[in-house]
């Protein structure tokens, strides 16, 4: 009896061990990094910032939770990437910052989107970013 105990905390604890290993050796795992592991393209690590933020918005526009949300991405000085609009919740919110990190690069992302209802006030809505 104490065998089998034994046996299955070393078990456990081996298994841990691994995925913590993995964990950390993988990053982190999203629904379009895996799709690039799969299909065999590699994720482009674009440096120019106007392909960045058009790597960003095309990202924005394909991930099913934000492709029909008014997000914008800017690439500001220092190889800033800036995310703004309004999303119905905060999964959401974290969702975009996310996807937009995994296209960035090397970039930062500074996510500015708003949560409906904690943000800004049920009904009310923001004007659509101005661009210079």
């Amino acid at each position: 009896m104490l065998g089998i105990s034994l046996a299955t905390a070393v078990g456990f604890g081996t298994g841990l061990l691994a995925g913590l290993v993995l964990g950390e050796w993988l990053g982190d795992v999203h629904p379009e990094r895996v799709r690039q592991i799969f299909s065999g393209r590699r994720a482009i690590e674009p440096t120019d910032p106007a392909q960045v933020e058009r790597e960003v918005l095309r990202i924005l526009k394909t991930t099913s939770a934000t492709r029909r949300l008014n997000l914008s991405a800017r690439a500001l000085d220092g190889g800033v990437i800036e995310l703004t609009g309004v999303a119905p919740d905060e999964r959401t919110r974290q969702v975009a910052g996310d996807a937009a990190a995994g296209v960035a690069g090397g970039a930062i992302v500074v996510n500015r989107i708003l949560v409906q209802g904690r943000d800004i006030p049920p009904g009310h809505t923001i004007p659509p970013l101005q661009r210079d």
